[in-house]
């Protein structure tokens, strides 16, 4: 048997498939997605797979037919169209000036318009020269075109802090994103990828078309993987953890569902594994908090510590929060609740009220082990014995005060 080779760091789908590297089947959703809407937008936490799956759609869009032998949108294609595809991508770098925002848009933009021949007027700006390309890629092909964005918020994510810089940065992407709706003409497909939601950021206010899919119960699985694709999928990872730990399968799958299952995005009978960690796990079998301690947002550090002394761990590790208030993005209204959620240290765990209503909680082992035995106590300057006896309060007030029916 040959061995599993697991696409650890790498995100190009074009690579996966050509070096035959591990890959999970999430072709069924971006067919449905291309047939159903044109501008789409999914929030999802860091390390999740979102990368991939833009560059899953832009071999889709771009026809390479051959790289989706075996995947289920191989046989539901019929067409296999070819079609200009602008990828931007703002999920490398460190996004902490506008310098570094305007040479990463005057890069793409730059290198599109070289490809295409097509040059705007001297010092437009980045929203015209993306306009005007545009349209006139859509001229001289005949064929509309494709606009993926990979990580759309992380200039405003890792400027939060700065309200000048902020500010400027949410202007630049404004500028840049209005175009889109203005070009509906032309254009065949958008996408765009993130970890906060958008629906009160003003940099969408013109953008009223965009179709969230954070939270719509059918796209639930379409980043992370779930509990079939493991056992359809994972047999030789579940098969090495279970070597390394002693156990058999069952066992093996246990202790994988124990320590990175447990999210949930809408659906809440489809728990979703974290893919970062499971595909960490499996080439020597070894559970570890891979995705914790990949990195944890300087942001989230910030606003944890601003709020750790006068709000309560039950409030913030259990919290009950309106399903509107999940979306919340506003720098100075974002609830700490909604940003573990969107960040993925909490998770959905419950409905009231007809969905209007969820109660959060702490997905798995992994995240748990590491908010009590890393983040809480670094945060609070309180010690592992302070913090694990508040665990044990918490676990207590839940039990004697249930959340009730699940809707």
């Amino acid at each position: 048997m040959n061995e599993i080779r697991y696409p650890i760091g790498d995100s190009s789908f074009t690579t996966i498939r050509r070096e035959g590297q591990f890959y999970v089947d999430k072709t069924g959703y971006i067919f449905r997605m291309a047939k159903e809407s044109k501008y789409n937008f999914l929030s999802r936490p860091r390390r999740f797979g979102k990368s991939l799956l833009i560059s899953t759609m832009e071999a889709y869009f771009q026809g390479k037919k051959d790289l989706f032998k075996g995947l289920e949108i191989y046989e539901l294609e019929k067409e296999w169209t070819e079609y200009p595809v602008l990828r931007l991508d703002f999920s490398v770098g460190n996004m902490v000036s506008t310098e570094t925002l305007k040479e990463n848009i005057n890069n793409s933009i730059s290198r599109w318009e070289k490809d295409y021949q097509v040059f705007s007027p001297p010092y437009s700006s980045f929203g015209i020269r993306l306009s005007t390309l545009i349209e006139a890629i859509h001229n001289t092909t005949g064929k509309p075109v494709v606009v993926l964005v990979d990580e759309y918020d992380n200039p405003l994510f890792s400027t939060y802090d700065n309200i000048e810089l902020h500010e400027e940065m949410r202007g630049l992407l404004k500028d840049l994103y209005s175009v889109l709706k203005a070009n509906s003409d032309y254009l065949r497909f958008c996408f765009l990828t993130g970890i906060t939601r958008f629906s009160k950021m003003s940099i969408f206010s013109g953008m009223n078309n965009l179709r969230d899919l954070t939270l719509i119960p059918s796209f639930s699985g379409i980043c992370g993987i779930t509990q079939e694709e493991l056992v359809r999928d994972c047999v030789e990872g579940i098969e090495k953890v279970a070597e390394t730990n002693e156990t058999n399968y069952d066992g093996a799958l246990q202790l994988l569902k124990d320590n990175y299952d447990g999210y949930h995005f809408g659906d809440m009978n489809l728990d979703v594994y974290n893919p970062f960690s499971l595909i960490q796990a499996f080439p020597e079998g070894l559970i570890d908090s891979y995705w914790f301690a990949s990195g944890t947002s300087e942001f989230l550090w910030k606003k944890i510590k601003a709020l750790a002394d006068r709000e309560s761990l039950i409030n913030i590790l259990n919290p009950l929060i309106r399903k509107a208030d999940l979306a919340s993005t506003e720098k100075e209204g974002l609830p700490l609740e909604a940003l573990l959620f969107q960040t993925g240290y909490l998770t959905l765990k419950e409905r009231f009220d007809e969905g209007k209503i969820y109660r959060l909680g702490i997905p798995n082992l992994e995240v748990k082990d590491g908010i009590y035995n890393g983040l809480l106590p670094a945060i609070s300057r309180k010690t592992t014995q302070a913090v694990t006896a508040e665990e044990k309060n918490i676990t207590n007030w839940v039990v004697k005060n249930p959340p009730g029916v699940n809707s």
